[in-house]
């Protein structure tokens, strides 16, 4: 693991941040995961993989705490245990509908 990523996983103690895991549709129409930090909407990592997905959710939070100004997360989860949500695989017909908006979008 590079030294960047060691400081972030610990400023990202998952001892004080719950995860949401999604399955979901890419703009390919392929599957791919979401994470997130409950409570934290505006970080969401990517990938094929759920452990690519916490490796982009990386990034996304080093990016997060250089817009915010920031050098730690605040604490979302205090006095309470760590939870993985697992959230339902988003449908085809969810994907249908985002795509229908992304279309009005570009007209």
């Amino acid at each position: 693991m590079k030294r960047g990523h060691q400081e972030i996983h610990n400023i990202l103690d998952l001892k004080q941040h719950s995860l949401i895991l999604r399955r979901q549709y890419n703009w390919k129409g392929q599957e791919e995961y979401s994470v997130e930090i409950k409570g934290l909407e505006d970080c969401v990592g990517y990938g094929d993989t759920y452990k690519e997905a916490k490796e982009d959710l990386i990034l996304a939070v080093r990016l997060w705490l250089k817009r915010e100004g920031r050098t730690e997360l605040p604490p979302i989860n205090k006095n309470k245990q760590p939870m993985l949500f697992i959230e339902p695989s988003m449908t085809e017909e969810e994907f249908k509908q985002i795509n229908v908006v992304i279309k009005e979008w570009n007209e």
